[in-house]
């Protein structure tokens, strides 16, 4: 998902085969070009491991359930982005809508501009403050040119020779809230607006593909099609040799929180090989002793987040060179000076009555 579901401007290549190696290089064994449940059969692979992490993920994109989907030019966002990675698709000249407005929808719109696409919009069915987007690809898909439609729903594809050419989309409005927090999207009543259009991307959700079929061999799955973790456990699934985590297990999350589900597996899946084998629990190597001088400096004025600095407009809106280019050495100490100063443990009564005061800003 890192390779093909983000794209290049976001997570450059060299960046990504960098994390990669550091992980190989701890002496684990990588098997690629295996599918499960072609190559090898799940009750194979259960069979062959003492215990297995199930970590698939969910990386296809969930249909919009529409007349006229199944035309050309119709594709799923996350699809687009993995052909994009690939070297199989150019939007050339296309005018292009983009349904959904997670990071997903972002990318795949920010995508598209990038391989030529004349005109792009984002189909969101609330307002801008209801997207589950980052703010941050919000505003850098609108000052790229990504013109974004608020309150509307697409309700038909129509086209010519078995291509897309248009999208009906009927207005909304705002109603009561949902169980999600949001207000739920209703019909308005005043009517509906095609969009001319030559590729229709939909980000509207992600399903998992799960390596069995048909039987879940002892797995609970969730009528969503996620697989739960059981009771009092952190990652361990109803079967017994079978952990899990990630967007498979939570739906469609942040990388950051399916690298920290593989934290807490790996933990978990060596806690219970060690009970099983009556073996002592693992002890982590005690913590570095760092010598922190306790002498309260002249703390930082209020000052604002630095912001990082980006690759200008006109020299990225048509390339896959990264966006964001970190901070300077000067930025860097200059975020780290506002700090609450956790590093200082208070030795009296008077330190710590200083440290709440400058933390409250009296």
């Amino acid at each position: 998902m890192l390779r093909y579901g983000i794209p290049e401007y976001r997570l450059p290549p060299k960046v990504l085969k960098r994390e990669i190696e550091a992980i190989l290089n701890l002496g684990i064994d990588l098997q690629v070009s295996t599918c499960i449940g072609r190559d090898l059969s799940w009750l194979q692979l259960v069979d062959s491991y003492d215990m297995v992490f199930l970590a698939v993920g969910a990386q296809k994109s969930a249909p919009l359930n529409i007349p006229g989907e199944d035309l050309q030019g119709v594709r799923g966002a996350l699809e687009f982005l993995r052909d994009v990675r690939s070297g199989t698709v150019s939007c050339s000249g296309e005018r292009v809508a983009v349904i959904g407005g997670g990071n997903s929808a972002i990318d795949a719109a920010r995508t598209a501009l990038r391989l030529g696409a004349s005109d792009v919009r984002i189909l969101y069915r609330r307002l801008r403050e209801d997207m589950p987007a980052q703010k941050e690809e919000i505003e850098a898909a609108l000052s790229e040119g990504i013109g974004i439609e608020f309150l509307v729903t697409p309700t038909a594809l129509t086209g010519s020779g078995g291509h897309v050419g248009k999208i009906v989309c009927q207005r909304l409005q705002l109603g009561p809230y949902d169980t999600s927090g949001r207000r739920k999207p209703i019909p308005s009543g005043i009517g509906s607006i095609e969009l001319d259009v030559d590729r229709v991307l939909a980000a509207v959700g992600q399903k998992a593909e799960m390596p069995f079929r048909g039987r879940n061999h002892g797995i609970q799955v969730t009528d969503r099609g996620w697989i739960p973790v059981a009771e009092g456990t952190l990652s361990q699934t109803t079967h017994p040799k079978v952990f899990t985590g990630g967007d498979v297990s939570t739906g469609p999350d942040t990388v950051a929180r399916a690298i920290a589900a593989g934290f807490r597996a790996a933990d978990e899946i060596d806690r219970t090989i060690r009970d099983r084998n009556q073996e002592p629990p693992y002890t982590a190597p005690a913590k570095d002793i760092v010598d922190i001088p306790k002498e309260l400096p002249d703390e930082t004025g209020e000052i604002p987040q630095v912001r990082m600095y980006q690759r200008p407009l006109k020299l990225r809106r048509r390339n896959f060179q990264e966006v964001e280019q970190g901070y300077t050495v000067q930025q860097a100490a200059s975020e780290c000076g506002r700090c609450l100063r956790c590093d200082i443990q208070a030795d009296t009564e008077a330190e710590a009555d200083y440290i709440a005061r400058q933390a409250s800003g009296q």
